[in-house]
């Protein structure tokens, strides 16, 4: 049954405390308290924006969980400890959600502390709807301390598995301390309009991805990935798809051991990796689980196993050169299967045989590059136009 806390505040540890835009008065309360007979969908329905509902531990079967309210938190009581089998579909599709209070700063649904365990029949773990029709400011979506965990033995690969967040036009994602597996996406940003300006806002810190198809696909806004891991993915990241302009920061991680590329850069991108490591990615490209300075390459693996690809066409939407812009400084870009820096050049192994048409500057700062690329074809750890 659902429990309203009245005189008695449950007091949690600082850890579990959230942050941010929750007033004062309800920082250090729990509107509701749920045991795992109780259904989520219910109290998110009845609870008023800007309240938390509370998870003891257990084990919440849920389906689908929709969620159309301006300001919730949901806390649980840490990861594997209160694990919910479900989905989240988020919106914010009218105004009567706000039930006579003033409009936020910021619509947001923020999650803590919990394992959110996906359904083998639905398309994503987090589902974001945001219509720039409707009126109101896009919305933010905040994950602490959260375990996302999609198929982790699927049929085929991860490649065909759920998606785990996915994020439509404009949304922010801001996530800490957190993990996601086996998902065809781990992180999606896409958008419905067609356009090459849209607004996504992704922040990420002391995160971790792990045997994901791929970890992250950025298209448009800005991204920023911090002290984090990526590694025994298939495809470590995708910045800059469909030459939408795309800024990326990526400081103090790691990107290691991926199946593919560690890192691919299109479009219209502007990167800057600070005091990073990208090592060891390409493995499978040499066909065998680990890497091994014995095996050699066919020409057009070397591109796909680097540990940053760069490359684009122009696009469907304008038909201009798109432009990439990289900046490197400190940490290294070692002992990939591929280049550690390489283009989508007819030299570099591009699978088409031909050049991309697209514009490039790399500035190099105190990073080490070398011991990449075992192919007898290609020599080097570098190959840019």
């Amino acid at each position: 049954m659902l429990q309203k806390a009245t005189t008695v505040l449950m007091l949690f540890s600082l850890s579990l405390l959230a942050v941010g835009s929750i007033p004062n008065q309800q920082k250090f309360s729990c509107y509701m308290t749920l045991q795992p007979i109780d259904s989520i969908q219910k109290a998110i329905d009845i609870a008023p924006p800007g309240t938390t509902i509370c998870l003891q531990p257990g084990l919440y079967n849920q389906g689908n969980i929709q969620v159309d309210n301006a300001w919730l938190t949901l806390r649980g009581a840490g990861t594997g400890k209160t694990l919910i089998i479900g989905s989240f579909s988020v919106s914010w599709s009218s105004e009567w959600r706000l039930r006579g209070r003033p409009e936020p700063s910021t619509r947001e649904v923020r999650l803590q502390d919990l394992t959110v365990l996906n359904p083998v029949d639905t398309s994503a773990a987090i589902r974001t709807i945001y219509l720039r029709t409707s009126g109101y400011k896009p919305g933010r979506i905040i994950l602490e301390g959260v375990e996302l965990i999609g198929d982790p033995k699927p049929l085929l690969s991860h490649c065909t598995a759920a998606e785990g967040i996915v994020l439509e036009n404009d949304m922010e994602l801001k996530v800490s301390n957190s993990t996601f597996y086996g998902f065809e996406t781990a992180i999606e940003a896409r958008g419905a309009y067609g356009d090459a300006n849209l607004m996504f806002k992704i922040k990420v810190s002391n995160s971790s991805f792990f045997k994901n198809c791929k970890a992250i696909l950025a298209a448009g806004g800005s991204l920023e990935l911090v002290e984090s891991r990526v590694e025994h993915n298939d495809i470590g990241m995708l910045i800059g798809m469909l030459s939408r302009s795309t800024q990326a920061l990526i400081r103090k991680t790691v990107i290691a051991e991926q199946g593919g590329v560690g890192i691919a850069l299109w479009g219209n991108s502007q990167v800057r990796i600070e005091g990073s490591q990208i090592v060891r990615n390409g493995i499978d490209m040499l066909g065998v689980p680990v890497y091994s300075v014995d095996q050699t390459l066919d020409p057009f693996d070397v591109l796909r196993g680097s540990g940053i690809s760069i490359g684009g066409k122009p696009s469907y939407e304008g038909g201009e050169k798109p432009t990439i812009v990289l900046s490197i400084q400190g940490g290294m870009i070692t002992e990939n299967a591929g280049w550690g820096i390489g283009a989508a050049l007819a030299k570099c192994g591009n699978f088409a045989g031909e050049d991309d048409e697209f514009e490039v500057q790399v500035t190099l700062d105190n990073v080490e590059i070398s011991n990449n690329n075992r192919n007898w074809l290609m020599e080097g750890d570098i190959c840019l136009p």
